[in-house]
Parts: C-alpha cells; sequence; structure tokens
C-alpha cells in the first residue's frame, strides 16, 4: 500500500480459491495481514513459511538452501512433505508472528547495512579515500561480513524486497507506538541517494 502497510489482497484471493488442505504461505506478510488472514478463514490449515531469497538467484537459493523455518501450525505435515525432497534441510519452528518479524528484521538489517555502506562511500569519496581498500579491511572482520557492503552506480539498496520490507516494519513498530528511527533513517538516506 501507499502508506507502507503490507498489501495481503493477493494471498486472501489464493485462500479463497483453495480447497480445505493444508496451506503454506511463502508471500511476505505483516502481523496486521495474518490478523486478517486468519480473522477471515478461521477454519483453513493455514502455515506460514518465510522465504529468503534474491529474485535473480531464487530457484538456486531455494535449492541450497540450509535451514526452512515453518510455523507451528501444521508444521509436521510440512517437514513430512519437505523431508524426502531434501533430507538435509534443518526445520526450525516458531509462531507466524515470531516468523514474520524474523522476515522483516532480516532484510531490515541488511537494507541498514547497504545503506552504512553507501555512507562509508560517501565519507571515503569527501576525504579522497580508496573506498574498496576501507571496504575490504572493515569486512574482514567476520562479524561484519562482506555481503550488503558494496556500493553500485545505482547506489542504495533496491529489489523487490528490501524497501518494501523495511516500510511495512516501520509502519508495524509505528501502530505499536514505536519509533524505528535506525531504520528510518536508513531508509531516508536511502531514498536521498537514490534520487
Amino acid at each position: 500500500h501507499r502508506d507502507g502497510s503490507c498489501n495481503v489482497n493477493n494471498v486472501l484471493d489464493v485462500l479463497s480459491d483453495s480447497p480445505d488442505v493444508p496451506v503454506l504461505i511463502k508471500s511476505t506478510i505483516s502481523i496486521e495481514g495474518w490478523q486478517v488472514i486468519k480473522d477471515q478463514y478461521p477454519n483453513k490449515q493455514i502455515s506460514f513459511s518465510p522465504e529468503f531469497l534474491r529474485a535473480e538467484t531464487a530457484v538456486q537459493d531455494f535449492a541450497s538452501q540450509k535451514t526452512m523455518y515453518i510455523s507451528d501450525e501444521n508444521s509436521i505435515f510440512w517437514i513430512n512433505l519437505f523431508y524426502p525432497l531434501k533430507p538435509d534441510l534443518q526445520f526450525k519452528t516458531g509462531t507466524v508472528q515470531e516468523l514474520i518479524v524474523t522476515k522483516y528484521m532480516r532484510n531490515s538489517f541488511l537494507a541498514t547495512k547497504v545503506s552504512y555502506f553507501n555512507q562509508v562511500f560517501d565519507l571515503c569519496q569527501a576525504l579522497g579515500i580508496n573506498f574498496e581498500v576501507v571496504r575490504k579491511f572493515v569486512t574482514d572482520d567476520e562479524r561484519i561480513g562482506i555481503g550488503h557492503s558494496k556500493v553500485t552506480a545505482d547506489r542504495g539498496f533496491g529489489g523487490h524486497c528490501f524497501p518494501k520490507d523495511t516500510t511495512a516494519i516501520i509502519k508495524t513498530a509505528h501502530q505499536q507506538g514505536l519509533d524505528f528511527s535506525i531504520l528510518r533513517s536508513a531508509v531516508e538516506y536511502n531514498d536521498k541517494v537514490k534520487q
């Protein structure tokens, strides 16, 4: 939605057309969206399993995943379905709400990391310092890691998930009376650098 909240209309449409069988939602949904789903379909066997895939390599990412997170609801059904296909896959279960927040927080952390390294780039440019050397030395610390530290010509974060997930979790936090100021600043910086 334009206000930053997560639109679950496509999920609701699929659920309205689905027969009375276990359903596994792999789409990103919000806490608020989950409440709507539960209210509209209280008797459906609905489970949730967040995806942590990149759009351009989704099939490979799915095939090479080491862990699948599945909501407690009907988890045994889904584990029994997926285990024969990939016996080395580790399954972790939690509530739908815990998994929704996990999905948003992972993507929000990585989006914030992208903004952070774009600001490091800005500083290096201003100081006449080689950003790539600084980036390499900073990411040598395995606690930080190299992922999401490269600065591209497009600048900032984009793609399908980071923009929508960051704004959706900021909206959810706001509805709870919280200001996700760090993430909000990362998004504001990203909006500025993308222009």
